[in-house]
């Protein structure tokens, strides 16, 4: 006979206890806190909750869980960094970048979690580099041996159920979490569900039309109502550059996370800011120079950082260097300092001397008159 968990804690009740086969809680007292709890939900919370099969991010979140056979890959969250995660989900980058795992989600013994601090965004290809390799105190991760029969689930799970038993998994984080945070509609929810009930044909449902673009959704219910439309345009994307998602990534795991994987992610930011700043100055990526305002003396000090040689090939090259080494330092692999260094050098150089216009090249001597601090806050600026 299957054990019996309290619906409140979670925990195995007691098979002695009277009347077993009837109870839901493992003490009284959790019933009327279950009970409590229910109540003390309001209405705006209750909404959210329901809307969470209708969620692009939640919904994202159940394939990743269906993904893995688990819901136990949302372990160890708070509330905070389930809100972390969610917003991780919405700002994916356009283009040719995924979420990748740091800890593999079909590990050998362990299976990566669905955690901030094992997520960052890649290339496809770094993606699809190590496989099912690990680091050693990189990432978030589960035994196999730790999971329990009652969160698996199947590929053929719906989305609807897998969420429904997440909801039970987080428990009382989720419940926190949709006190502060809204769980908004997915806007393409709308025009697949009236998809689904114009065909008769049982051909569509969420879970195959949930990633289709809405101009194709929009041409699959022109086509059920009889009208065939054409001429759609599609306004072009601007995505933004790897280098600065790159940037940011390292940024986020040096400061969130610990030991050398933290230290090496740091270490390997210096190196990508002075390639960034090498790169901003051959002139293809003005984008770049937000590195200035994000960074600020971190990166300031490459301004005058260079290519030593001109040229797309040359460029592109020390660009997939830096990209492909930044990927082995996310997940974990330890990097080598030597090496990075005498590449950096190989491609780049510091050059003496005003090749380009910068801030701190101006000469504000002679502008007390106008100015009286002037002086004195460029030489602050300048110490």
């Amino acid at each position: 006979m299957k054990d019996k968990y309290c619906d409140y804690c979670g925990k195995v009740i007691n098979r002695g206890s009277p009347q077993y086969y009837r109870k839901k809680y493992c003490c009284e007292s959790h019933k009327q806190m279950h009970n409590r709890r229910k109540k003390n939900i309001g209405t705006r919370q209750t909404k959210r909750l329901s809307n969470l099969p209708v969620n692009k991010e939640w919904l994202y979140i159940a394939r990743e869980c269906k993904r893995a056979g688990t819901v136990q890959i949302m372990s160890m969250h708070t509330v905070d960094s389930l809100r972390e995660l969610i917003q991780l989900i919405c700002s994916h980058p356009k283009g040719n970048m995924e979420i990748n795992h740091v800890y593999p989600v079909n590990g050998y013994d362990r299976i990566g979690l669905l955690h901030p601090l094992n997520l960052f965004y890649g290339g496809s290809a770094q993606n699809r580099k190590f496989g099912k390799k690990s680091f050693e105190g990189a990432g978030y991760s589960i035994s196999r041996t730790e999971l329990n029969d009652k969160w698996s689930i199947s590929k053929e799970t719906s989305d609807k159920n897998t969420l429904k038993l997440l909801m039970k998994f987080l428990g009382g984080v989720l419940l926190e979490y949709v006190k502060t945070y809204p769980v908004n509609q997915y806007g393409k929810i709308k025009i697949i569900d009236s998809i689904i009930k114009l065909d008769k044909t049982g051909k569509y449902t969420r879970e195959n039309l949930i990633s289709m673009p809405s101009f194709g959704l929009s041409s699959i219910k022109a086509e059920l109502h009889g009208v065939k439309l054409n001429g759609f345009y599609l306004p072009p994307r601007k995505n933004r550059s790897k280098v600065l998602i790159y940037l940011e990534e390292l940024s986020r795991i040096s400061r969130d996370a610990s030991g050398s994987w933290a230290e090496n992610c740091e270490y390997m930011k210096s190196v990508f800011l002075a390639g960034a700043a090498a790169l901003l100055n051959a002139g293809y990526q003005p984008e770049l120079s937000e590195i200035y305002k994000t960074y600020g003396r971190d990166a300031i000090r490459h301004e005058n950082r260079f290519m030593r040689k001109a040229g797309k090939a040359k460029y592109s090259s020390f660009k997939d260097f830096l990209y492909l080494q930044t990927a082995d330092c996310l997940v974990g692999k330890k990097i080598d300092k030597k090496m990075l260094s005498s590449v950096v050098d190989k491609y780049t150089e510091t050059r003496k001397g005003d090749y380009t216009f910068r801030i701190s090249s101006i000469d504000l001597t002679g502008c007390s008159e106008y100015h009286p601090d002037a002086f004195e806050e460029h030489m602050m600026y300048m110490s």
